[in-house]
């Protein structure tokens, strides 16, 4: 049985002022986009625009849809329309001016973000009311849940929620390596890193990372991986210790030209002993394939490549 939380009761009020607050007045311009497509600078505008796509997604979009992308026809009826998504897009540039040459990339980052923003929410919302046996009180910027809660709550407790769930909890088991970058993700630590590898060099110290290329190099120290400070030498504790070793000696294998790092199938690929993710670019994020490995875009959908795939599998 589900009851009405006090706790809502009390908060209702606040949540009408945040919802007050939420409506974005004046115009911001993106200086500069970063090459998977997100809003880089000014710092202080880009910041704003993630804020807002999420208020956007989660204003617009009903929790009642199942999924963001229907990965085949039958799944369309529970997927978000195309058309839902355009108009957040276009909902969001009523604020925002990106440059021109970098729209489409931009908008494919903002549109995969706000995919993960109300994958977030449906997950705080899981949380705190559907396991604790509670319903939210639709005030506030709650209010527009009311027509679709019901909806989700039964998707949610339903045999294919669960499964869902159970699912995404099994892979999650799976994962080997853990990420130490914390809220901040690459965007924050790749700048402390350098800043680590700087004050090496101006002491006269070559850092052993200096030549690596640079998604091996994020992968290591994203997942604990440092540098000695008196000899530059790599540190790690023993979680990563096998996949450290192994992307030296695969660094050091490609640099002596007996092993030729190849888009995905690169000298990380080879550390970590299992292939790479198309949605994402392990020491990059979720980042494509196409944007993760920019060197290779003339191969990306060559049919050479193709050619060379199905030959490995034969």
């Amino acid at each position: 049985m589900f009851f009405y939380s006090r706790l809502d009761h009390r908060r209702s009020r606040k949540r009408r002022s945040e919802a007050q607050q939420k409506k974005l007045e004046g115009r911001f311009i993106i200086t500069e986009v970063g090459p998977d497509g997100e809003p880089i600078a000014p710092e202080a505008a880009a910041k704003k625009f993630i804020r807002q796509s999420g208020c956007i997604v989660r204003d617009h979009i009903p929790i009642s849809f199942k999924l963001w992308k229907a990965s085949n026809l039958s799944e369309e009826r529970d997927a978000v329309p195309e058309r839902e998504k355009e108009w957040c897009w276009r909902e969001l540039k009523k604020n925002f001016t990106v440059p021109a040459e970098s729209e489409e990339i931009c908008k494919r980052w903002t549109l995969s973000k706000m995919a993960e923003q109300l994958r977030s929410f449906k997950k705080i919302l899981t949380k705190k009311y559907i396991k604790t046996g509670t319903t939210p009180v639709f005030t506030g910027e709650l209010e527009k849940l009311r027509g679709h809660w019901d909806a989700f709550v039964e998707y949610k407790s339903s045999e294919l929620g669960l499964q869902k769930v159970q699912k995404a909890k099994d892979n999650a088991s799976k994962k080997v390596y853990h990420h130490t970058l914390g809220q901040g993700g690459y965007k924050l630590a790749v700048p402390k890193w350098e800043k680590m590898e700087q004050d090496l060099l101006d002491r006269g110290i070559q850092p052993a990372t200096m030549n690596w290329p640079e998604r091996s190099r994020t992968w290591f120290y994203g997942h604990g991986g440092s540098l000695d400070p008196l000899t530059g030498d790599c540190v790690y504790g023993p979680n990563i210790q096998r996949a450290a070793q192994r992307l030296q000696e695969a660094i050091q294998a490609a640099a002596e030209g007996t092993f030729q790092p190849d888009r995905e199938r690169d000298e990380l690929t080879y550390a970590l002993g299992n292939p790479e993710h198309p949605g994402r670019t392990r020491g990059k994020g979720v980042v494509p394939w196409k944007y993760g490995f920019r060197d290779y875009i003339d191969s990306y959908r060559s049919r050479q490549r193709r050619k060379n795939d199905e030959r490995e599998h034969l």
